[in-house]
């Protein structure tokens, strides 16, 4: 089976920002207008042990710092020493993180995961949740 490259472009977001993504699989991709609706994100928990857990991406905006991770975690610093874990609408474990200014910041992350703040990562807000692909075999050469 010969592996193909397909561009993954998430269609709505962000107002401005386009997400894309390029996969190597051994299989096809289609896009599915049809395709059954994603479910509606669960809210990340608040946990005790975030600051423990499985962390992929920091970024400063401001004085703060912003990390992210595992089950939806968004925890800030204002020192890089304590952290504090802000309520977000998803648990998928979000991969990056990225503010433009103090104010204004995204998070991305897995299944097509794009939540945003405009108050300095007091409050995040979902901008985007659920894939609009489906794979499907791709004909044998």
């Amino acid at each position: 089976m010969k592996t193909q490259l397909s561009s993954l472009l998430l269609r709505r977001g962000a107002r401005g920002l386009v997400v894309g993504a390029l996969l190597a699989l051994p299989m096809g991709i289609a896009f599915a207008e049809d395709a059954p609706p994603a479910q509606d994100p669960m809210p990340a928990e608040i946990m005790p042990k975030a600051p423990e857990s499985l962390l992929l991406d920091i970024t400063r905006a401001g004085e703060k710092l912003f990390v992210v991770g595992e089950r939806g975690h968004v925890l800030v610093s204002p020192d890089g020493k304590s952290f504090e874990q802000k309520p977000t609408p998803v648990r998928a474990t979000l991969n990056a993180v990225d503010f433009v200014g103090a104010d204004k910041g995204w998070a991305v992350g897995h299944d097509a995961a794009i939540i945003a703040t405009t108050d300095g990562g007091e409050t995040w807000t979902l901008q985007y949740w659920g894939c609009l692909l489906y794979t499907s075999p791709s004909p044998r050469d």
